[in-house]
Order: C-alpha cells, then structure tokens, then sequence
C-alpha cells in the first residue's frame, strides 16, 4: 500500500507540472496576440496567428520579428513535453503493470518448496496469516480479480484459475511441497486434488470439504489430508460451551494446626 501510494503521488506531481506548462502556453498564446496585434490592429486574427505559432501548426510568422522566434521555440518545447508526459502516463501503468507482473512470475518460478493455497476466500486467508506468521514460503491461487487485487496487499497471489494445468504450472508445482485445495465446491477441490496428484505424485494434498461422505473416497485416492470445517468448527464450539458449564474447581485449604 505504501508503494501505490508513492505512485499515486509521483503521478499528481506530474499532472501539476502538466497543468502548469499548459499554463505556460496560454500565456505564450496571450503575449504572442498581443505582439501580433501591435502590428496588425486585429485581436481576432491576432489570436488565431497566435494559437498557431505557439502549437506549431504554422512556425512562420507574418511579422518579422525575433520575439515570434523565441515564442515559437518555447511553445514547441512545451507542447512537445505535454504530449511525451501524457503518453507516459497512458502507457506507464500499463508498463509498471506488466513489469509487477513479470517480477512477481519470476519470483514465483524461483521458489522451492513452497505451499500453494487455491482460493484466497476465508478459509485460504486465515491460512495464508497463519503461514506468514510462521515464515513459510507460500502464494494463493485466487479467480475473482477483485479477491485478488484485496489479497495481493498483503501476500503473494496469482489472480487465475487454479483448476487449469497451465496456471499449476506456473506456481512451480513440480516444486512445491503442499497444495492447499479451499474452493468453493467439494467438486472443485476433488478434481483440482486429482489434477496436482497427476501433476506431482509427491506433492502433499490437503483438501477442504463440506461433505463428510467423500471423505474416504478423497483418502481412497491418495489425498494425503481432508479437513471439515464445518465439523472442526462444530467440536470447537461444543468445547467453549463445556468450558462454561463446567463446574468451578473446589478449592482445598490446609488448616494450621490447632485450628477448629
């Protein structure tokens, strides 16, 4: 967040200089009418001469004089540097864009056993906070982009679909260590658990699921983990009531001797 904000304001700061040179300009325009109107006595054609010579659609004065020279000169370089800064600005997001993305891919080729996290909803987000607590290298594969423009503050994230062998192939599968499937679907995470067994047979599968009924079959074909949130959550509010209804401790006090 800090960095786009340093963007933001490096970009302000280049359309205040924008908007002082077109400021520049008129008042090259103005001067300009007025030298021309001196020696023709007509505003209106003054002005017209004026807009021309300054913008360089006509660098030939009609009056000979070495002030249209140097207006001429100044009102091209000016122009010239609107027309250069407004093109960087057009295509220098894109750019930055580009260069972010290429320097993010890189990063992502070079890692080694790393945990790649499909879905960045609730439950991949409070994983991927538990993993860089720890330190471990990791990415979240998330499809909505606006999901993944809000996770990519804070982590590493490719904004794709992690169902496609081609975006697996990316996040250095052959490499990784685990793969965290938290889709939004027991079928998404089931074909998506299959694709990176067939991808890595070594690769650690963990797989989260709603219907306990394909629990088995998941193990049955080599997913390593299944985890139910729903039942995990379930047992841990049974455990916060148990705690509040379970009896205070009795508390034993040794008497001194002599004491009745």
């Amino acid at each position: 967040m800090a960095s786009q904000a340093r963007e933001k304001g490096v970009e302000n700061s280049i359309l205040r200089n924008v908007a002082i040179t077109i400021g520049l300009i008129i008042l090259l325009i103005v001067f300009a009418a007025y030298l021309y109107n001196v020696e023709t006595g007509d505003m209106q054609e003054a002005v017209m001469k004026a807009v021309s010579l300054v913008i360089h659609t006509n660098t030939t004065p009609s009056v000979n004089s070495s002030w249209f020279f140097i207006i001429s000169i100044i009102g091209g370089i000016l122009s010239i540097y609107i027309i250069f800064t407004i093109i960087s600005l057009f295509y220098g997001g894109v750019l930055r864009k580009n260069m972010q993305e290429g320097n993010k891919m890189k990063k992502i080729k070079t890692m080694k056993d790393h945990i790649i996290i499909c879905g960045g909803g609730r439950v991949g987000e409070s994983v991927a906070e538990e993993l860089k607590k720890a330190k471990k290298p990791f990415l979240i594969i998330e499809k909505d982009s606006s999901r993944a423009k809000d996770l990519e503050e804070k982590y590493l994230v490719m904004a794709d679909n992690a169902l496609e062998k081609s975006v697996l192939k990316q996040a250095s599968i052959e490499k990784a260590k685990t793969i965290l499937c938290c889709l939004d679907s027991d079928g998404n995470n089931l074909l998506l658990a299959v694709t990176a067994k067939d991808m890595n047979s070594r690769i650690e599968v963990i797989a989260k699921v709603d219907d306990a009924s394909i629990v088995d079959k998941l193990r049955a074909m080599g997913i390593n983990k299944v985890i139910l949130p729903a039942v995990i959550g379930g047992k841990r509010m049974a455990e916060e009531v148990l705690k509040s209804t379970a009896p205070p401790p009795m508390v034993s006090v040794a008497k001194k001797p002599g004491m009745p």
